[in-house]
């Protein structure tokens, strides 16, 4: 098994992670649509993030590859603007009312496989370690997806911590998420600044 190899994957798993959590701008454009239409705001609820958390790799994909990429699948499957707090987007505004979730997943070549296994991810927030967390088991990613976007079949795996209304408190604060793989130390480690905005403003109002 090379090493080298699964550190070049990761690198393009890491840009492919990137061009998904860019995806949820197109979902923020469709939310400040329904806002100014006057639409209901629904709250992020845990059910939700649950469910973004437990079908990112396999039955999410599946959508977004048999369905246009249109914002409707975007954000109805795959991380909704004001669930996850987004490690990729710098100075994005979330609301203090709604379940959020913490998470990144891994993908690479079903090669590497024990590999993907062998990597843990520590997420902190303003500095401080979240420690319920809960991880996926390295499964499959959808295959019709895997093909298209790499040409090979992967194996992915996601870990994540849900986060309650007001356990994050209104403000400004720092994610910052690193990638470990105990053969090869640290892979990646992403850093950005995001803002919980009160009740009844800012990203509360968005539908």
């Amino acid at each position: 098994m090379r090493l080298t190899g699964f550190r070049k994957a990761l690198v393009i798993r890491s840009v492919v992670s990137l061009l998904l959590g860019l995806t949820a701008v197109v979902g923020s454009a469709r939310a400040m649509f329904a806002a100014d239409t006057g639409a209901d705001v629904d709250l992020v609820t845990r059910g939700d993030v649950e469910a973004i958390f437990n079908t990112k790799l396999t039955g999410c994909l599946a959508i977004l590859v048999h369905t246009s990429l249109s914002p409707g699948p975007v954000t109805t499957c795959h991380d909704t603007p004001r669930a996850r707090i987004n490690p990729f987007i710098d100075q994005l505004h979330y609301c203090v009312d709604d379940w959020h979730l913490i998470t990144l997943a891994l993908l690479d070549s079903v090669a590497n496989k024990d590999l993907v296994a062998q990597t843990t991810l520590a997420s902190y927030i303003d500095g401080a370690l979240l420690t319920d967390t809960q991880q996926t088991p390295v499964k499959r990613v959808d295959p019709v997806w895997a093909q298209q976007t790499s040409g090979e079949q992967l194996v992915g795996v996601a870990t994540g911590q849900f986060m309650a209304p007001g356990v994050i408190s209104v403000g400004s604060h720092t994610l910052r998420q690193v990638l470990v793989n105990v053969p090869l130390g640290a892979l990646v480690d992403l850093s950005v600044t995001f803002f919980v905005d009160p009740s009844g403003t800012g990203i509360c109002l968005v539908a």
